[in-house]
């Protein structure tokens, strides 16, 4: 059937073509205004429609999606779900708005030739105005923005939007009222690579789909943080916190039926990764330095109860192997004088101390 499409737009066009180039050689000037209008009509479309999202809106960007609806109010809110306007190479959604390699779904995947052909030119069909127009969002997030090389400066973005990111993308979480082992509280961020992988459940059934997906890992973080000592965590991936992250995408949450819905199946969005960005403890430079001098004074405790716990133990170590030597010694000098088996055996003794405290 693609095949058919294919021949008989094949043959519509050469047939175009050729009536284009016989008008062109018998009737020039008609010629000059039929390769005219459609500049013309293009210029119109692409310097007042498409901006407006009046009959065409510009296409999206590589890997993000526009919304179709019916009957929104005049600043693109509301309305009822039409359809996508997707830009992706290799990729399309199916029945069920997921998204999946174009490969997948066979040559009935394709787009509509006029489709295909205002995608060249860089804009996309909407509908009739007033009718149908592109759906427009409040969508807040934190990333952060380059200032000078190697530093970076969070910056919270609130802005009304009519695209969907599709392609994994970074978002900056902050983790509330955090604390660490012995209830000290904590500064701290991390960063989460999400991909949207089902965009109607993302925008129309999550409401706010970042706003959920960072209460759900907050909910995961947030515990495993109060297991961990201050100098346990450090900026970088750690395993167990990411597997706890990553489970989410499965197990989320359980239903009043007994479900057990991740936060893929149930919004349709993925968490790729996670990754600590920043940890300081809320006290500031001082709370530091006392949980660095706390470290240091464990350290140092720990150190003395060790070289205690060795010189006990050489001392014991020292005394049985001089015991067995002064039994030695009885039997050698029976019958002579205490003092005389002493003089013998304290010379070892000091000796072998001597040597140890060297």
């Amino acid at each position: 059937m693609a095949k058919v499409k294919d021949i008989s737009f094949g043959l519509i066009a050469g047939a175009a073509l050729f009536g284009a180039i016989w008008l062109l050689a018998r009737h020039p000037f008609a010629a000059g205004l039929m390769l005219a209008l459609p500049i013309a009509l293009y210029a119109v479309a692409y310097t007042a429609l498409a901006p407006n999202d009046w009959f065409v809106t510009f296409r999206p960007e590589e890997g993000k999606v526009k919304i179709v609806v019916r009957g929104a109010d005049e600043k693109g809110r509301g309305g009822v779900f039409v359809r996508f306007i997707m830009n992706w190479k290799d990729y399309t959604l199916d029945e069920e708005n997921n998204v999946v390699l174009a490969s997948l779904l066979g040559p009935g995947a394709r787009k509509k030739w006029h489709d295909e052909l205002l995608g060249y030119l860089g804009l996309a069909w909407v509908g009739i105005p007033l009718r149908d127009s592109v759906y427009q969002y409040r969508f807040k997030w934190a990333e952060y923005e380059q200032q000078a090389e190697g530093k970076y400066k969070l910056r919270l973005r609130d802005e009304l939007t009519e695209l969907v990111f599709l392609k994994p993308t970074q978002y900056v979480v902050v983790a509330p009222e955090a604390e660490v082992k012995g209830n000290v509280p904590v500064d701290f961020k991390y960063v989460l690579t999400v991909r949207v992988t089902n965009p109607y459940r993302a925008i129309f059934v999550a409401d706010s789909w970042l706003v959920r997906l960072a209460t759900a890992a907050n909910g995961a973080i947030i515990p495993w943080l109060r297991t961990k000592e201050f100098e346990e965590i450090n900026t970088g991936g750690d395993q167990e916190m990411v597997r706890r992250v990553l489970t989410l995408n499965t197990h989320n949450r359980v239903t009043n039926n007994g479900l057990d819905l991740g936060l893929e199946d149930e919004f349709g969005i993925r968490i790729d990764d996670v990754e600590i960005a920043e940890f300081d403890p809320k006290g500031g430079e001082k709370l530091r330095e006392a949980l660095v001098a706390r470290k240091i004074a464990v350290e140092q405790a720990t150190a003395r109860k060790e070289e205690a716990g060795g010189e006990a133990a050489f001392i014991r170590e020292t005394g049985k192997a001089e015991a067995k030597r002064l039994k030695a010694l009885l039997k050698e000098t029976e019958g002579k004088s205490l003092t005389a088996l002493v003089g013998l055996a304290l010379p070892s003794i000091a000796e072998s101390l001597f040597r140890r405290k060297k």
